[in-house]
């Protein structure tokens, strides 16, 4: 009933998913299966679909064990025992496929992450072998720059320390 919010029917299928009995279903309001904390967001969307005929939206639920689901609400207007001022909503539960679209989106977040270590590790790894192998190099012709002028020394030394502080002078490498 849109006016008194009341169960007026509910089908088998309901009996059992929410566990509720009939009588006790027939004696409750819509409010009665909502978390206490959405029921003035109920109130609010039923008067702002009063003058739609049809509607959908996602609710939470209370089962009769305390139970919290969720919900796909589709909702047309009737005439129910030929009165006016009735509407037939159907409640799906979609808690399992919420819960599947929030552990594919964690598993998506996971394997981002894990993708990013990955990289960071081949990048880490890769420039540091790079870097040892370039040192080495630079070390193994090092005694044989005796015939580079200065400013050539100054820039090898330079890339083989990194900082520079290496210079030649009178065709060795000192460190300063």
């Amino acid at each position: 009933n849109v006016n008194t919010l009341e169960f007026v029917e509910v089908n088998r299928a309901a009996v059992e998913h929410y566990g509720y009995s009939e009588e006790e279903f027939l004696s409750m309001t819509i409010a009665d299966i909502r978390p206490d904390e959405d029921v003035e967001k109920l109130v609010q969307a039923i008067e702002n679909n009063k003058n739609e005929a049809i509607y959908g939206e996602e609710w939470r639920h209370v089962t009769s064990q305390g139970n919290r689901i969720a919900v796909r609400i589709s909702a047309t207007d009737i005439v129910y025992e030929g009165k006016p001022g009735y509407r037939l909503v159907l409640a799906n539960d979609i808690t399992e496929l919420k819960q599947a679209k929030k552990k594919i989106i964690n598993s998506f977040i996971e394997g981002e992450e894990r993708e990013r270590a990955r990289i960071a590790r081949e990048l880490h790894d890769g420039i540091g072998q790079y870097l040892s192998a370039a040192h080495m190099n630079l070390e193994a012709v090092k005694d044989d720059l005796q015939q580079l002028p200065e400013k050539r020394g100054k820039q090898y030394a330079g890339g083989l320390t990194g900082s520079g502080r290496q210079y030649l002078r009178s065709g060795r490498f000192l460190t300063t």
